[in-house]
């Protein structure tokens, strides 16, 4: 078989720091090859007490006490950070991890807000006081400025850059990035009509979250391809990858008691599909969810970033580790 690599996202959701910098440490002992968190800045899906660390400051952390696994964000939100500061960011965390960061960015996507506003909260934007821009062909110009942005001012000694959106004048920033030319650019998103031109533009990755069957897939990655086409590139050059959902156990009685556990926190949220329902998710016996990776792998997938239940993650991992990795 084809190998996969896989990775684990732990959304920060109710954790601390420590907490995540536990699960880092395990994911690091079994092998995965990579780390990721979420970029927001509210709990879901009510924002409320509950902790919610931030993406950069925890990843800085992570660089530090972490030694082999590649760490991300998935995917950081050109909304919230001004793109030169944002390079100087993930270069500094790419210092300080000698080289191991994979640079997630997205245009700002609404399904997290859009839901906070059925559930009657104001956004993250509005409550932080941002901009959000309801156009996504807005949203993704910036998107597209930002990666353009941050490229040069990870390679270049200085610049200069007037675009619609940003206008960046005699720029520097050092300390460059370690990872030459630079580190893995992963854009995330969905949309076929902008979003997709700017991956076969701009990215070395593209990132698809939740809600796709393996043929959906392979359907999106025809439509990428026409697109790199256009720029020049083969879609051989961009990694793929599925961000998924994983409840895999031995017997079925397991997986049903882990659904129930992980499906409370929606109770009376109409509409809403937890993760771990969506049609992308790993649900079901160990050798079903050998099935699916398969079945995405051959549809394209190159990295496969799971997301666990949030309760006994240890032996998820484990699992996980133990009986379904070394399948591939």
């Amino acid at each position: 078989m084809t190998n996969c690599n896989f990775g684990v996202c732990v959304p920060q959701d109710g954790k601390t720091y420590g907490d995540i910098r536990r699960i880092a440490f395990r994911c690091e002992e079994l092998g995965f090859r990579s780390f990721w968190l979420f970029d927001h800045l509210h709990s879901f899906p009510r924002p409320d007490k509950d902790s919610f660390i931030e993406c950069w400051v925890s990843l800085s952390g992570l660089a530090e006490a972490t030694d082999q696994i590649r760490l991300g964000s998935l995917v950081a939100n050109t909304q919230y950070r001004n793109p030169a500061l944002l390079a100087k960011m993930s270069a500094t965390v790419d210092n300080i991890s000698g080289g191991r960061l994979e640079f997630g960015i997205g245009a700002g996507g609404t399904g997290r807000s859009d839901w906070s506003q059925r559930l009657g909260f104001r956004t993250e934007y509005s409550a932080y006081g941002m901009d959000f821009p309801e156009e996504a062909a807005i949203r993704i110009g910036r998107l597209r400025e930002a990666v353009q942005i941050i490229k040069k001012l990870w390679i270049e000694s200085k610049i200069s850059y007037r675009g619609q959106h940003y206008r960046i004048e005699d720029a520097f920033s050092y300390p460059k990035p370690l990872q030459k030319p630079h580190p893995s650019v992963w854009i995330g998103g969905t949309g076929e009509r902008f979003l997709m031109k700017v991956v076969a533009q701009e990215a070395d990755g593209w990132n698809f979250a939740w809600n796709l069957s393996p043929q959906e897939y392979q359907e999106r990655l025809d439509v990428l391809s026409e697109y790199c086409n256009d720029f020049g590139r083969s879609l051989a050059s961009i990694k793929k990858s599925l961000l998924t959902a994983c409840v895999t156990a031995e017997n079925a009685n397991e997986v049903r008691r882990a659904l129930r556990e992980i499906t409370k926190p929606y109770d009376g949220i109409k509409g809403y599909v937890p993760y771990a329902l969506s049609t992308s998710a790993l649900t079901g016996s160990i050798d079903e969810c050998v099935r699916k990776i398969s079945a995405f792998r051959d549809a394209g997938v190159t990295d496969f970033i799971l997301v666990f239940p949030h309760f006994e993650t240890d032996r998820w991992l484990t699992q996980f580790a133990a009986s379904i990795m070394p399948s591939f």
